[in-house]
């Protein structure tokens, strides 16, 4: 009986444990853009991370940089599900990734 105890309220006493458990995770660490070329590779991955949340294979990723001003551009295609399709990135030079753009026609 004491046993069963002791394991209820381990249970109950969750938040801790779960704690423990997120500070065993990795820490990513966020990008800060400084250069288009940068941006470019970000801008192909996010791009190829779209379609494989939809199940869709992609190839020949073809892009260009280039930087106006403050402002980091990178453009490219990716052929994504028989069609090319036009990608976009958007950055301001040492932006971090969270307040990067990205569109996909």
């Amino acid at each position: 009986m004491r046993y069963i105890t002791a394991v209820f309220a381990l249970a109950l006493a969750g938040p801790p444990f779960a704690q423990d458990d997120q500070a065993l995770r990795p820490v990513r660490e966020e990008i800060v853009f400084t250069s288009a070329s940068q941006l470019l590779g970000w801008c192909e991955q996010e791009a190829r991370a779209h379609y494989a949340g939809q199940g869709i294979s992609t190839y020949q990723w073809t892009g260009r940089h280039f930087e106006d001003g403050n402002t980091l551009h990178a453009e490219g295609k990716l052929r994504a599900d028989g069609n090319d399709v036009p990608v976009t990135c958007l950055a301001a030079r040492g932006a971090r990734e969270r307040h990067a753009t990205i569109t996909i026609d």
